[in-house]
């Protein structure tokens, strides 16, 4: 029996995974940093669908606890077929508004726990099988973003990270498919960020549980870049007609106008 292991998942985007992979029968290993929310999951899935559902909660910007959650699996006899990189750090507002420790902590969810966990995952899988993995970016990776340059540039880097791997070693049956959605209504502040974007910030966002769905139904396709909805596909296509700093100009006007109405915040 193979598992999914699915990080970030007591949040809004994670939890719709775990309900749509449990109520298909699907594995999972499931992490977080709050291990209540972790057991009340965990509960809630085995009650809904009879699920087969481990948990470990885990702290990922600390390498020991991630070291700590594979020797968890290994001792538990629990081998992967899948990885969904679901955990994030959104930072919004002006760089030097946080903390040292706030942006490096941004950086270290969003690049260092991907790039740790896939190479924990790859060492630790059965190289005879097919294994997957299914990353959630964003379309903010298309474009430098002031005013969110960290989540921009790290999830620029988790893009590109994920998609050269999955060509690197699609001899080796590693299979990747990247999901780029623009804003998805979890938390409050996601809520207040979107409505700030007007007609775009609606015509260009998800529910928690379409976007699982659309990135499920790509990635069991075998898909390599998703960008969902058509708003969001024309956005990518025509920033590759503009210069880098036009794009940073361009969106920078753009988050300081929506800042006025709103203060940034830092959430995950």
């Amino acid at each position: 029996m193979y598992y999914t292991l699915l990080t970030g998942a007591t949040g809004g985007l994670g939890m719709a995974f775990a309900h749509l992979l449990a109520k298909q029968n699907e594995p999972l290993v499931l992490t977080a940093t709050n291990a209540q929310k972790l057991e009340q999951l965990q509960n809630q899935l085995k009650e809904a669908y009879n699920a087969n559902v481990e948990i470990y909660a885990c702290d990922l910007t600390n390498e020991d606890n991630r070291t700590q959650l594979f020797a968890y699996m290994q001792q538990k006899q629990i081998m992967l077929h899948r990885v969904i990189l679901n955990a994030g750090c959104i930072l919004e507002g002006d760089f030097l508004s946080h903390s040292i420790e706030t942006n490096l902590q941004a950086v270290r969810v969003n690049v260092e726990s991907a790039v740790h966990i896939a190479q924990l995952a790859l060492s630790s899988r059965n190289a005879q099988e097919p294994f997957y993995f299914l990353t959630i970016s964003s379309l903010a990776a298309a474009y430098p973003m002031p005013h969110m340059g960290i989540y921009a540039a790290t999830k620029s880097f988790l893009t590109s990270f994920m998609l050269s791997l999955g060509e690197e070693l699609k001899h080796q049956q590693v299979h990747s498919t990247v999901f780029m959605p623009s804003g998805i209504y979890t938390t409050q502040a996601m809520v207040e960020a979107i409505r700030s974007q007007g007609w775009a910030g609606k015509k260009s966002s998800l529910t928690a549980e379409q976007a699982a769905s659309l990135a499920w139904e790509a990635h069991k396709k075998g898909k390599k870049l998703v960008i969902p909805k058509s708003f969001n596909r024309f956005l990518y296509k025509a920033s590759k007609f503009a210069s880098a700093p036009t794009l940073a100009q361009v969106v920078g006007k753009r988050w300081a106008k929506s800042q006025k109405q709103r203060k940034g915040e830092h959430y995950e």
